[in-house]
């Protein structure tokens, strides 16, 4: 399987508790995304260091993609695109926004609304 994950408002909220179950997915051999949205550009080191600070390593997830947009609906395209091109299979995702355009976009994806 295939599953991403937001950072804010997700996996920042959440991190003990989305490290154990990356960690978990990933020994039983699923591909792990990290998945924010954006509306700065080049912020990947940003979110690398997010990640380090929360005590999430390299070896807990399969890549980061940050998903850019100009406005919250772009960003919401952009992971909708994202889930449908790359055929992810779940998403955990604290922006209804963000889901709607994913369950649009990429009905195949099962998105799970997290709260902080």
């Amino acid at each position: 399987m295939h599953i991403a994950i937001d950072m804010d408002g997700t996996l920042a909220e959440h991190p003990k508790e989305f490290a154990q179950l990356m960690v978990t997915l990933l020994l039983a051999n699923n591909y792990i995304t990290i998945l924010p949205g954006s509306m700065a550009p080049n912020n990947e080191p940003f979110r690398l260091n997010q990640l380090a600070t929360l005590g999430i390593t390299e070896d807990m997830y399969s890549e980061l993609t940050v998903c850019y947009g100009q406005s919250l609906d772009e960003v919401g395209q952009r992971k909708g695109e994202f889930c449908r091109d790359r055929k992810v299979d779940m998403l955990f995702e604290d922006m209804p926004i963000y889901l709607r355009y994913v369950r649009s976009i990429s009905p195949q994806t099962v998105c799970w609304l997290a709260f902080a």
